[in-house]
């Protein structure tokens, strides 16, 4: 499963969650995509950041018990 930003023509964002790319694209074509604030079907992907994980910044604190 992918979760995806989206947008519709109003402006309005949410999020929704596909199988992959192709279950988005399909279900965009066949209208079954909405917006649940104003139900317009004029839905795209919004960009998107990836999640990047790196070991910068994730330093071990250890605490003296002494």
């Amino acid at each position: 499963m992918i979760r995806f930003s989206l947008h519709c023509d109003q402006g309005h964002e949410f999020e929704g969650w596909f199988r992959d790319n192709a279950d988005f694209d399909r279900q965009s074509e066949r209208k079954l995509v909405a917006c649940p604030v104003c139900n317009s079907q004029a839905v795209q992907k919004s960009l998107m950041a990836p999640a990047v994980s790196t070991s910068r910044g994730k330093e071990k604190y250890c605490h003296d018990a002494g």
